[in-house]
């Protein structure tokens, strides 16, 4: 996934074994989820996810609100009454068991 190109080299992706780039790919394709609401509104494609995954919950989907380039939230909001776009993130568990299963070579991820 071209997004990856913000945290890493062509270079060290070249050098990357498969099933690291197949995580890679699975975890800026497949680890959040766009609620029906916003489907159509968002793409998917420019989400940096790695911005968001300090907030992932251990067990469950955690609900993140979308930044812009600046850092400002999308849509209106204060510090009490979130809105705008969001997503949820899946679980480390959920993140965790699909990168086993790509290890395994039962998920595959282009």
């Amino acid at each position: 996934d071209k997004r990856a190109y913000n945290y890493y080299t062509k270079k060290e992706i070249n050098s990357m074994p498969i099933n690291k780039i197949k995580k890679i790919n699975y975890l800026y394709k497949h680890s959040f989820i766009i609620p029906e609401e916003f489907k159509g509104q968002i793409d998917p494609s420019t989400i940096d996810v790695r911005k968001y995954s300090r907030y992932r919950k251990l067990h469950e989907n955690a609900k993140v609100y979308l930044i812009d380039d600046t850092k400002t939230l999308k849509g209106e909001s204060d510090k009490n009454n979130l809105s705008g776009e969001y997503i949820y993130l899946i679980s480390i568990d959920e993140l965790r068991d699909a990168y086993d299963k790509i290890d395994q070579g039962i998920l595959d991820v282009d």
